[in-house]
């Protein structure tokens, strides 16, 4: 039998259904083609890092593959389930907005814009780190969690509190009391 690669841009278009009909075979070639496009990826996301700040979809890629303790995405080895989870959780990290460069820039350009304020790669970290941790707060203790909650809450409390100082060349910038909106956002979440 003759050795061939699926293409990324026609595996990335399969369905659950598909998925399903597919000799095992055919689905790790097709897990294969996600996996190559997702280290390639997660390559530059993390070249970008430095100037950025943590694109949310490589946060979550890394935090999905702590929890399965595994190194790169990889389609060897596994049950036809496994493959199928592979792919699907492949197709999410590849399909997340802020999964690309370009598109984690256009993210920010856009998170700015409904911010209103030019945010820092410190900034963005800091909003992260602290929505992540509330909604995983939320989502334990609340049946009704909702993210939009947390992210109209966040927007309100960094229109309220944030300050506009001079710096020693006279050029006025935003400063975010991180803490502060942390402290007020944990007292109206409970």
């Amino acid at each position: 039998m003759a050795k061939y690669n699926i293409p990324f841009d026609v595996a990335i278009e399969y369905d659950s259904r598909q998925l399903g009909e597919m000799k095992f075979q055919d689905l790790q070639r097709a897990t294969a083609a996600l996996a190559r496009e997702a280290r390639q990826r997660v390559k530059e996301l993390t070249k970008a890092e430095k100037t950025l700040g943590r694109s949310p979809a490589l946060a979550k890629y890394e935090e999905w593959r702590l929890d399965k303790g595994h190194g790169a995405y990889s389609a060897r080895y596994k049950g036809r389930d496994a493959l199928m989870k592979e792919f699907s959780d492949l197709k999410n990290f590849l399909d997340d907005e802020t999964g690309t460069v370009e598109g984690y820039k256009n993210f920010i350009n856009e998170f700015d814009r409904k911010f209103d304020f030019e945010s820092t790669k410190e900034d963005r970290d800091q909003f992260w780190s602290i929505y992540n941790r509330h909604k995983e707060e939320l989502q334990q203790t609340s049946a009704f969690y909702s993210s939009d909650r947390i992210l109209r809450k966040m927007k309100l409390y960094i229109k309220q509190m944030t300050v506009t100082e001079k710096d020693a060349e006279g050029n006025e910038r935003n400063v975010i009391p991180w803490q502060q909106i942390e402290e007020k956002l944990s007292k109206t979440m409970q």
